[in-house]
């Protein structure tokens, strides 16, 4: 299922070309640019799979990736994400970088959320969802909105984690952090958030830990 976001290169020729070849493959093209999470949960609201897993034009998958991912779901009826160690790759050199991921199994959700602020993994939207526990909703418009899904995430079931190195994101040297919505990046939305799943999901008490280690 492919989003064109007002793409200006060949991608609208390629994917149509791909389209009349594979009739697997579904292609819609956005009329202007609708922005990154919108165009994220358009792509959530359109499909109908028990599985769902957003792919970037940046990254490599390991020919395993997906069946290696899918057998920890099938393990685990209580994993809603699944995601693996990864390696950042800088075009101009090939240089490489090792991200090993971490998170918590444990069957409560505070211990989850404290695992997941202590390793925010902004990939791990990447990783392959439990379509029935990622809401559209949950897509909201703000910076670290990556990050953020993964905190929900959490708050809903266990995140597993193949200690392998599956997946490959590929960057320039010259990349610089960006703002979704502003001239800067915005922290506040985010902290914010998080407030608000604290209150949420764990009594005043436990939430004192989550938000010393959010302003650590």
């Amino acid at each position: 299922l492919i989003s064109d976001n007002a793409s200006t290169d060949a991608t609208e020729e390629i994917c149509r070309t791909f389209v009349l070849k594979d009739p697997r493959i579904r292609y819609i093209r956005q009329p202007s640019n609708i922005g990154a999470s919108a165009n994220f949960r358009f792509l959530l609201n359109a499909a109908e799979s028990r599985y769902f897993m957003f792919a970037a034009a940046d990254d490599n998958w390991s020919p395993l990736f997906l069946e290696k991912l899918l057998i920890v779901m099938l393990q685990d009826k209580g994993c809603v994400l699944a995601f693996c160690d990864l390696v950042i790759r800088f075009r101009e050199t090939g240089r490489e970088v090792m991200i090993p991921v971490s998170s918590s199994c444990s069957n409560s959700p505070l211990v989850r959320y404290v695992s997941r602020i202590i390793d925010m993994q902004p990939h791990l939207i990447y990783g392959l969802f439990r379509r029935d526990y990622i809401k559209p909703t949950d897509l909201v418009g703000f910076d670290f909105f990556d990050c953020h899904i993964s905190l929900i995430m959490a708050l809903r079931g266990r995140i597993r984690i193949v200690n392998e190195t599956l997946y490959t994101w590929e960057i320039s040297q010259t990349r610089r952090s960006y703002s979704l919505t502003n001239k800067r990046i915005d922290y506040l939305s985010f902290f914010v958030a998080q407030l608000g799943l604290m209150l949420k999901h764990f009594s005043l008490v436990k939430s004192i830990i989550p938000i010393i280690l959010l302003s650590y």
